[in-house]
C-alpha cells in the first residue's frame, strides 16, 4: 500500500524479476562509467528495493546522498527502504530531510505518515495523512489510512468519509471497501456492511480480515449458512487467526453446536491467552453444557495442540488420474477430527503454487502446534535419490524440470520443522513413475526410481511411506488405497504408540495385498511414548 514494493503483487515481481535483474545490470554498467553520477545509484538502489535486498538498496542510497546530498527522493526512497527494513525511526529521519528539500510533495508527507502509523503514533500520522490530502486531494492512500484511524478511535462517520473518498477516487482498490464495510460493521449498519465486504472480497478474494467481518455480519444477521463457509476460508488462509476461530465459534454457538463452539473458543485463546472475548465465550459455553467449568485462561492440552494438512491430488492434466486420492484424503481427514485434531485443513487437485501457498500456510499453524502432520496422497517421484511430491499442473517433460515443476520432499519437512513434540509426514505417493514413458533424461548416469527413496529425517520427525523403497503402492479396488484404509481404521484405537501403529497398519496392508505391498517408516523418536489418539486420561499425546 504505502511503499513501493507493497503495491506490486508477488506475482508481478516473479514476472518481472529478468527486468530487474537487467535493470540492476544496466545501472551498474553505468556507474562504472561514472562513479558519481548519483541517478545511477537511485535507480540500481530502486531495483534492488524491488527484489526485497534492503541491505544493497540502502547502500546505494548512502553514496546516492552522499554525491549528491540536495536530492530529496534518495532521502524518501532510502526511507522507504528503512521503513521496509524495520527501521522506523531512521526512516522518519530521512523523510524530514526530504520533506526539508521538497515541502510539498505530497508522496513525502504520505511516507512520513505511514512511519508514524507503523510506529502507533496515530496524532502524528493523522496530521501528515491531512496534509497530504491538502498537497493532493486525490491521493486515495491518504484518506483510506486516515479513515483507519478514525475508525480506530471510534469515529465512524469521519471513517466512512474518508473510506468513501477513495473508493471515488479509486473504485478499483478492494481494502477500501473492506475498510469502509468493517466500520459499517461497527456501527451495526449490517446491509451495508455486507455490500462493501462482498465488493472488496470481490476484488480481492484473500483479504482475511474482511472475510471475518463478513462472516461477523452475517452471524448478526442471523444468516448462519452464509457465514461458515466465509468463516471456514478465512481460517484456511490464516491458520492463525484468533478472530476467525472466535467468530466461528460464535456461529457454532449460534446454531446449538456447542462442542465445535467451544473447540473454537480454545483454539482462538491458544493463539491470543488474553482475548476476553473468547475467555468469557468459552465461560458461557461451558455453563450451557453442563461440563464441569474450566478456567478459559489456561494453556489449551496436547489433544488440542495437534494440527493436519491433508492433500488429495487424483486429476492430473498430463499424468494418470488416480481416483482414489481425494476418498483417501478425505477418510483420514474424517478420521483426524474424530480423534480430537484441533485444526484439519484437507485440500485436493493443487497445482505447483497452491501446494506451495497450502505449505506456507500450515507452516505458520504448525510453528504455533506440539504435533504437526502432513498427509499426501497423489503421485511422487523419485530422480537420482532425490524425492518429489508432484502437483496436478507438472508436465515434467525432462529430469531437469523436477525442481521448478514439482515439490521436493524436503518442503513438507521445513513446513512441520516447528512443531514442538511430533512433526510426521505420512506419503501414498509410492505409485509408479507417471512420466515413464514421456519424461526425457538429461544424463545416461541420472534415474528414476521405482516408488521413492529411503530418506533419514533429523530427530523428531517420521515419514511414513505407504510402500517401502523399491515397491509402488496399489490402488486397490474399492473407493479407498489399502493403505489409506488400514491407517484410518487404525488411527481411532486410543492409546496406541505411533510406532505401534505403523508396525499395525504395516501388517494390515501386507494382508490385504498379499505381501505385494510393505509400508516403511523413516526417522526416530527417542525413548517417549507418543500416541496419536490418546485417552482423555492422557491428554498429552506423548
Amino acid at each position: 500500500m504505502p511503499s513501493r514494493r507493497s503495491l506490486t503483487t508477488v506475482e508481478e515481481i516473479a514476472l518481472d524479476k529478468g527486468e530487474t535483474d537487467e535493470a540492476i545490470a544496466d545501472y551498474s554498467h553505468a556507474i562504472e562509467l561514472s562513479k558519481d553520477y548519483a541517478t545511477a545509484y537511485i535507480g540500481r538502489a530502486n531495483a534492488f528495493a524491488d527484489k526485497s535486498n534492503w541491505a544493497a538498496a540502502l547502500k546505494d542510497y548512502d553514496v546516492a546522498i552522499a554525491v549528491d546530498p540536495k536530492d530529496p527522493t534518495a532521502y524518501n526512497n532510502r526511507g522507504t527502504a528503512h521503513q521496509n527494513a524495520g527501521e522506523l525511526d531512521k526512516a522518519i529521519s530521512d523523510y524530514d530531510k526530504a520533506i526539508a528539500l521538497d515541502p510539498k510533495r505530497a508522496a513525502f508527507h504520505f511516507n512520513r505518515g505511514l512511519a508514524f502509523h507503523l510506529m502507533g503514533k496515530a496524532s502524528e500520522a493523522f496530521s501528515e495523512y491531512t496534509e497530504t490530502t491538502k498537497l493532493d486531494p486525490k491521493y486515495a492512500f491518504a484518506y483510506h489510512n486516515r479513515g483507519l484511524i478514525s475508525r480506530q478511535k471510534g469515529n465512524l462517520d469521519e471513517a466512512i468519509s474518508d473510506f468513501s473518498r477513495a473508493i471515488e477516487i479509486n473504485p478499483s482498490y478492494a481494502q477500501d471497501f473492506a475498510s469502509r464495510g468493517l466500520a459499517y460493521l461497527k456501527r451495526k449498519q449490517l446491509k451495508e456492511a455486507i455490500d462493501d465486504l462482498q465488493k472488496g472480497l470481490q476484488l480481492d478474494n484473500r483479504q482475511t480480515g474482511a472475510m471475518i467481518g463478513l462472516g461477523k455480519a452475517y452471524i448478526e444477521s442471523q444468516a448462519f449458512d452464509q457465514a461458515k463457509p466465509i468463516l471456514d476460508q478465512a481460517i484456511r488462509l490464516d491458520p492463525v487467526s484468533p478472530e476467525a476461530y472466535l467468530q466461528r465459534g460464535r456461529l457454532m454457538e449460534g446454531i446449538g453446536d456447542l462442542a465445535q463452539a467451544s473447540s473454537d473458543y480454545r483454539t482462538a485463546l491458544s493463539f491470543d491467552p488474553e482475548l476476553k472475548e473468547a475467555k468469557e465465550a468459552l465461560s458461557k459455553v461451558l455453563e450451557r453444557s453442563k461440563v464441569v467449568k474450566i478456567d478459559p485462561a489456561i494453556e489449551p492440552t496436547g489433544r488440542l495442540n495437534r494440527v493436519a494438512l491433508v492433500i488429495g491430488n487424483g486429476t492430473y492434466e498430463k499424468a494418470t488420474t488416480l481416483p482414489n486420492a481425494v476418498n483417501d484424503a478425505s477418510i483420514i481427514s474424517e478420521a483426524l477430527r474424530r480423534i480430537g485434531f484441533r485444526q484439519v485443513i484437507q485440500v485436493q487437485d493443487l497445482g505447483r503454487q497452491d501446494l506451495l501457498a497450502a505449505l506456507r500456510n500450515f507452516r505458520e499453524l504448525a510453528d504455533h502446534s506440539e504435533w504437526a502432520m502432513i498427509y499426501y496422497a497423489g503421485h511422487g517421484i523419485e530422480i537420482d535419490g532425490q524425492n518429489y511430491i508432484v502437483p496436478v499442473d507438472a508436465r515434467l517433460l525432462t529430469d531437469r524440470d523436477a525442481p521448478d515443476e514439482a515439490i521436493s520432499l524436503s518442503r513438507f519437512l521445513d513446513a512441520i520443522e516447528g512443531a514442538s513434540a511430533m512433526k510426521l509426514v505420512i506419503l501414498d505417493a509410492c505409485r509408479e513413475d507417471p512420466f515413464n514413458n514421456s519424461m526425457k533424461l538429461s544424463s545416461a548416469s541420472r534415474t528414476i526410481g521405482r516408488g521413492l527413496a529411503r530418506i533419514e529425517p533429523e530427530g523428531g520427525t517420521l515419514v511414513a511411506y505407504s510402500a517401502k523403497h523399491g515397491q509402488v503402492a496399489l490402488d486397490g479396488t474399492g473407493a479407498n488405497s489399502p493403505f489409506a484404509t488400514a491407517l484410518a481404521n487404525r488411527m481411532m484405537a486410543p492409546n496406541v504408540e505411533i510406532r505401534k501403529l505403523f508396525g499395525l497398519v504395516r501388517d494390515d496392508v501386507l494382508a490385504a495385498t498379499s505381501r505385494k505391498q510393505e509400508p516403511f517408516i523413516y526417522g526416530t523418536l527417542g525413548g517417549d511414548d507418543h500416541f496419536i489418539n490418546p485417552t482423555q486420561s492422557d491428554d498429552t499425546g506423548h
